[in-house]
């Protein structure tokens, strides 16, 4: 952002200008100055990037699909339920996804997630870990926090393959069966059955298991 609170020449490159977002449309890159609330629900969006200078909140029973949505000084929240497929969430501040423990947050592809303050999953996540071919995807949700990391309920999958870094802490309320690498610099508390892997393997570096093509490492920094 320039010094008077607008974006600056290629933030917004060939994107549509606007006050405030209420209802996007695919195939699209709008560049919003203020809080984007999307008010459009169901919301169905896809090859749509959104950059707002405020906050950006995000109806219940959102289907997003190839969609980059950027807050670059506030925070990114959803309201509800969501079915994200390949798809990139950033936020200056705090991150939250679902709005109580009748939330749903389907993952399908390859989400990446990311914020400068904490990161808070309300209700039962699921993964779908295939990209669009069907082939197996070593990682389908790579999450990094420079906060707290926390999980208010179940992670469904049956194979729940991602990465997850936390700059705080990070605490799974519920059962979770997982693949991947955990890495927080501070506590790690799982309230409920926990599944890394073959076991639970803590420890400084990532290790990788002659054979398995998954890295099953759960550290604390």
């Amino acid at each position: 952002l320039n010094g008077d609170g607008t974006f600056n020449a290629t933030d917004c490159l060939g994107a549509l200008n606007v006050v405030g977002l209420g209802n996007p449309l695919s195939n699209q890159k709008y560049c919003v100055t203020g809080n984007a609330t999307i008010t459009t629900n169901p919301l169905v969006l896809s090859n749509t990037t959104i950059i707002a200078s405020g906050n950006v909140t995000i109806p219940a029973n959102a289907v997003l699909n190839n969609v980059n949505i950027i807050s670059l000084t506030g925070t990114v929240s959803f309201a509800g339920s969501v079915t994200s497929t390949d798809s990139r969430y950033f936020s200056e501040g705090n991150l939250t996804l679902g709005s109580n423990s009748l939330s749903v947050l389907d993952w399908e592809g390859m989400n990446t997630i990311a914020t400068k303050g904490n990161m808070t999953f309300n209700g039962a996540n699921n993964q779908t870990n295939t990209d669009s071919s069907g082939g197996l995807l070593s990682t389908g949700l790579a999450l990094i926090a420079g906060g707290n990391i926390t999980f208010n309920g179940r992670n469904t999958a049956d194979s729940y393959y991602a990465t997850f870094i936390a700059g705080g802490t990070l605490t799974q309320n519920g059962k979770a069966n997982f693949y991947g690498t955990i890495s927080s610099k501070g506590q790690l508390t799982f309230n409920g059955d926990f599944f890394i892997d073959s076991g639970l393997d803590t420890t400084n570096t990532d290790i990788m298991e002659e054979g398995d093509p998954y890295m099953s490492t759960l550290v604390r920094r």
